[in-house]
Formats: C-alpha cells, structure tokens, sequence
C-alpha cells in the first residue's frame, strides 16, 4: 500500500513540474495555452441582420376624431376659460414664426405654409417648400423635410449633401450621417450607404485618435469604412492604426490575421495606444501574461494585475503576496516595457490619476504622488516649470494655473503662472481658487470666478476684475447676478453687464439697482422683486403692474407679446401681457410655447382636460384629452385613461387611441399594443 501512494506522489510531482517546466519553457501564448500555432487568417466578417421585432398583422385604421358636442360642460368651460386669451389676440395678425439660423450668413424663414432658405441679406437660396427644418447643434448642415422624408443640405451654400430621402439623417462625423430607412439605421458617406440601412442603433465610438461604429451590436466598422471584426462588449482598444484588442482575440487589420483560432477562453486588454503591450489572461485562472500583438512572452512573470503603460513605456503591475490568493492581498509597483521590475512590488495601490502616478500605502490615509522609481514628489517637484515652490497649486485651465502660500494667520496669497513657462502672470493676490464660467462665454470675454476668503470677483480672461466684490456670483447668460447677506434674513442681490456696468431699472420715477430678483425679459420689458410677496413688471420707460406673488420663469411664448408665467412653488402657470394684466390665471398645469412648425399651444389643466389652440384661441378640432405631449415632427402624443394615440396640428388622428405606449425616434413612430410593436412613419402609414 506504501508503494502504491509513494508511487502516485511521484507521478503527481513530475506531472507538476513537468507542468510548470513548460510555462518557464514557453515563448508564446501558443506554447503556455496549447493553442494553435499563429493564428488564423480572416476576412471582413459579415453584417448581422437586424433582428425583426414582432408587428401586428395589420394596420389599424384610425377611427374618427371624437368631437364633443358644442355646450359640453368640459369644452364649455375650456372655451370659457380662454375667452380672455383669444380676446387678447383677435386683432393680432396670424402667428408667424421668427426665421431659423443656420449659420452666421444664413436663415430659414417661412412664407405660405412651408419653410425656405435665405441670406441676411435677404436673397433666396432654396424657395419655400420645406414643411420643417432641424438643425443640428454644432453640426454643419440641416435636415429639410418634405412630407415624412428629408434630404440634408449644408448650411452655408444651401446645397444638397444627401441627396438621397430618409426618414431622418443625423451627422456623426466629417461627411458621415446616420440614416433611417424603413428597415432601420445605417451609415451614409461619399454619396452612397456605406453601411445599409437596417440596424437596430448605430453609434460612433472609439478610442485614442480612432473612431469606429458600432452597427447594431453586431459589428464594428473602422475609420476605413471597410475593416470590420466582431463586436466586445467589453469594447475595443487600438494600437497603432493596425492592431485592433477587442476583448476575446486581437486583430492584425493590415494583414487580416487574428492572434488565435480558437473562438473562447481567453480574455484580452490593450495596455498603451502606441506599444504592442497586452495583458492575456486564460479564464478561470486567475494570472495575466504580458505580451506583443504576435503573441510572444514579453516576460514569463505572473502577474495578479496589470494595468496601463503611460507614454514612457512604464506600466502598472501587481504581484500577490507569498503565500496569499485573494484579491485585496495584491502589492503594486512599476514595470518597463520589457516586464522587468522599476519599482518593486511593494504598494498597496498604483493608479493614474491625470496622468501622475499616486500611491496608497498601509497606515496613510491618503494618495501621494510618486515618481518613475517610487520617490515621493515634494510639492515643487510635481510641475517642473513652477516659478517657485508653492504650498499648493491649482489647475485653472490648460493654460494657467494658481500658486498659493498659506501664512501663520491662516491668510493666503497667491500668483497666477502659465504652466508650459512657469512665467508669473499675476501677482500679490488673494484668490483660493479660480474657476472658468461654464456654459456660454460670459459676455465672450473667457471670464472667471475667482474666490476669496472675504467673498467672490468676476475676472476677465488676463483675470483683470471685470466684477466687484460680492459674498456670491451666479451665472445668467449674458449677465451676472452679485449675491450677498447684510443682517439675517436679508439678501441684496445686483446685476452686471458685459462691461461690469451695474444694470439699472427706471421704477415709478426711482432708478434702482438692488432687487431680490430681477428677470430680464426683452430689450424693453423687466421683472423685479424686492423680497416682499409682489412682484412687478416694469416697462423701460419706468411704468410699472404689481402681480400678487413672486415669479420663477417669465418668458415670451412667440405670439402677440404674451408672458408665460411661473410662481415660485410651481403652483400652477398662466399668461400676461406687456403691460403685467392677467390673460390666464395661473390655474394652468401646463401651457406651451407657440410652436414654430405647428403654429399651435398644447395646454393642461390640472384636472386632466387637455389640447391644441390655435393662433386665435380656439381649441382644434372642439376635441380634449386627458394628457397631451408635443413629440416633434408635427405631431402629439394623445391620451385618455391608459389608450394613447397620436394627432397632427390639426387634430387629426394619426394613429388611433389604442396603444400602450408611443415614441417618436429617428423620424418614425413606435406603437405598442399587446406586446408587439409597430412602426409607422409620422403620416400614420404602416411600416412594418
């Protein structure tokens, strides 16, 4: 029996060294793994079809508008609510929407019911004939529709750039558009689709200086438009322009070659945009293998982790400790490009944090940044062109940063300095920080907010004080608003221009220019508060209309010079006029702006009696529902009790009041009625 187990030992030792012999042996993954030497070659892999959603076998024909009886209680007392409104605009020329920019030279303008295109100067470039435009934030063109389908057209010459129709065309990048057919959505380049139109989603991704699209998650299309591989959930990573590590196996693009052969088990991770360095590791085991995009062992280390590489070729990497196997026994440290050690692995933690390495160690509770060999950084080793060494530094932009001393009386001073130089721009100041005003340029100025102990200036982009002191400043487009408390309970708020002017408001014979509030409506209209329960809205010429509670919005709803009007609390909406008399009470849940395309206002009430006026007041088509939403395209989204459907301008049905739910994407319509879906263009046809 003790010959038998003495037997046994002895193979099981020599089958484990003999194991562990062939690691130390193996040059490349196709030796460690026992996989298939060099990989496969392969072709473009092939589109996956869009995977069809279950649709109704037929169209439901839409049944007719239910128009209530004139002298309906509901209707009536609609009608009667807005008889002062249609009062207000019975001598009032028809709504006419403000023209559309495109650009800085040109503007869509309307004229007979359709949409054109014009300079500032007034010259036509394409005629009225357009029922909407959308123009796409930041982007170089327009989408001009004609019925359910749109061309796209560039902005500044107004000609034609897809020339060919769709349900909708959107740009993703220089001269490439996603498209809507019927079948789906595709990609549109060089005067044709590069991708066909029948895929669930398409979305622009990418990494480093590389772009790809993800088609349905079924494929990813390189920046050539033509390279295609299999889609990782866990995304994809380049190195280089040609090789592509998408997960599962990397891609050898120029050469049309995969690492391995064989389709899973094996994860893998790119570790720098510009070195051939990748992690492998086998699943269900738990080391990773550093290797090159052929597959070689760049080192036969083990590693627990391992992590990127930053431009110098010094990457991150983990060793368990002796003896340990659970993750949080992990010691870090830093490797070359080669896998050999620079730094032991003797750290709790290593990670890039904008692109400086921190360190954790055991017994300190927070990160310090260390160098290439482990040295801990002293304050004014961390940016070599730091004019002198200072307690503290903060990025203000890319451009510039603030140095700061801190004295005995916890007093501070500070400089500004530009980064790349170490030059001092600004000296013997005060600031604890400075931070740019986000959303629009201030007044196109590049201006800031610089803090202080004692409160807060608005500084210019040279940070010359633009803005006095105030405890607090808050960001209003085109203004500014200064805050500060002067006894408990009372605020003083001012405003400022562009120039740092104090904005002033002619008031009943006063020129004030400290309020509670101030909302600036239009070149002629202001609305002020002074912390008491009134309100008013004051003409430029100082005549003013008292309104029996503070106001949060107040804006133009684009027809006859009305205000639409919120309180604080949101209680509740309603309408003025120029001069502060009530058109509608706020007793409205909801009333929308005149729509441009539509020349309609959606309207609520907070007891569910909801739907369209038109530019004289009258409820369209005498028809109400309980909920209504504008969806785009010129159409809304009806609903009464649980049953939506879906209405044109005029109130006319376009899909019937039987679905569950209804959306509105990429240019077509997507109803739900007992678990099948289908899809519609915005005229109510049937697609599928």
């Amino acid at each position: 029996m003790r010959l038998l187990f003495y037997t046994l030992f002895i193979c099981c030792l020599f089958l484990i060294n003999n194991h562990l012999s062939g690691q130390s042996a193996a040059k490349d993954i196709y030796q460690l793994f026992g996989l298939k030497q060099g990989g496969c070659t392969y072709t473009n892999f092939k589109m996956a079809p869009l995977q069809e959603e279950a649709v109704e076998d037929a169209f439901i024909r839409p049944n007719p508008p239910v128009t209530l009886p004139e002298g309906d209680t509901p209707l009536e007392a609609i009608n009667n609510f807005f008889a002062p409104l249609r009062a207000e605009l019975k001598d009032e020329a028809a709504y006419h929407p403000k023209p559309i920019s495109l650009s800085k030279e040109n503007e869509g303008f309307f004229q007979k019911g359709k949409w054109g295109v014009r300079n500032k100067s007034g010259k036509v470039l394409l005629k009225p004939q357009f029922d909407y435009i959308i123009k796409h934030k930041d982007q170089k063109g327009f989408a001009g529709y004609k019925g359910t389908k749109c061309k796209y057209y560039n902005q500044d010459n107004a000609k034609v750039i897809v020339n060919k129709e769709y349900y909708s065309i959107k740009p993703m990048d220089e001269g490439i558009y996603t498209v809507q057919s019927k079948n789906g959505i595709g990609l549109y380049a060089n005067g044709k689709e590069i991708a066909e139109a029948r895929y669930k989603h398409v979305m622009k991704e990418g990494n480093t200086e590389l772009t790809y699209y993800n088609l349905g998650n079924t494929l990813i299309l390189l920046d050539d438009l033509k390279s295609t591989f299999p889609y990782s959930w866990n995304g994809v990573k380049y190195i280089g322009q040609n090789i592509v590590v998408g997960g599962s196996n990397v891609y050898d693009i120029k050469n049309k070659r995969k690492l391995i052969c064989e389709r899973k088990g094996y994860s893998f991770a790119a570790l720098s945009k510009d070195l051939p360095l990748i992690s492998v590791q086998k699943r269900g085991e738990e080391y990773f293998y550093l290797i090159n995009a052929k597959g070689q062992l760049i080192t036969k280390e083990q590693f627990a982790e391992l992590g990127p590489f930053n431009e110098n070729g010094v990457g991150i990497a983990a060793m368990l400790e002796e003896g340990k196997t659970h993750w949080s026994q992990k010691k870090f440290g830093l490797i070359d490009r080669n896998g050999k050690w620079l730094l032991e692995p003797t750290f709790r933690k290593i990670a890039y944090l904008n692109n400086q390495l921190h360190a954790w160690e055991k017994g300190r509770p927070k990160p310090f940044m260390i160098d290439e060999m482990g040295n801990e950084l002293a304050p004014q080793d961390i940016n070599e062109n730091l004019p002198e060494p200072f307690d503290e530094v903060k990025e203000i932009s890319n451009r510039y940063a603030l140095g700061l001393y801190y004295n005995r009386n916890d007093e501070v001073e500070s400089k500004i300095f530009e980064k790349a130089t170490g030059k001092i721009v600004k000296d013997s100041l005060h600031y604890t920080l400075i931070n740019p005003i986000r959303g629009d340029i201030f007044c196109a100025q590049g201006a800031s907010v610089a803090h202080t102990k004692e409160g807060e200036y608005v500084v210019d982009s040279m940070f010359n004080v633009l803005l006095p002191i105030q405890q607090r400043y808050f960001y209003k487009g085109q203004y500014m608003e200064g805050f500060r408390r002067i006894s408990m309970g009372k605020v003083i708020r001012s405003w400022y221009d562009c120039e740092g002017n104090t904005i002033k408001v002619k008031m009943n014979g006063e020129e004030l220019d400290t309020f509670h509030d101030l909302k600036i409506i239009n070149d002629s209209l202001n609305y002020i508060y002074f912390g008491n329960d009134e309100g008013y809205v004051v003409s430029k010429e100082g005549h003013s209309v008292s309104l029996p509670y503070h106001l949060q919005s107040i804006d133009p709803i684009g027809h006859a010079g009305l205000l639409w009007i919120m309180p604080h609390g949101n209680k509740g909406v309603g309408l003025i006029n120029q001069s502060g008399e009530t058109v509608l009470p706020v007793q409205l849940k909801a009333f929308n702006f005149y729509n441009r395309f539509t020349q309609r206002a959606a309207f609520e009430t907070s007891d569910k009696k909801a739907g369209l006026l038109d530019d004289k007041g009258q409820v369209v088509n005498h028809q109400l529902y309980e909920g209504i939403r504008y969806l785009g395209f010129n159409v809304y989204r009806v609903q009464n009790g649980k049953e939506i459907g879906v209405i044109d301008q005029d109130g006319k049905l376009i899909l019937p009041m039987v679905y569950k739910s209804v959306f509105l994407q990429e240019g077509l319509l997507f109803a739900t009625k007992d678990g099948k879906k289908s899809t519609f263009d915005i005229s109510g046809k049937q697609l599928k």
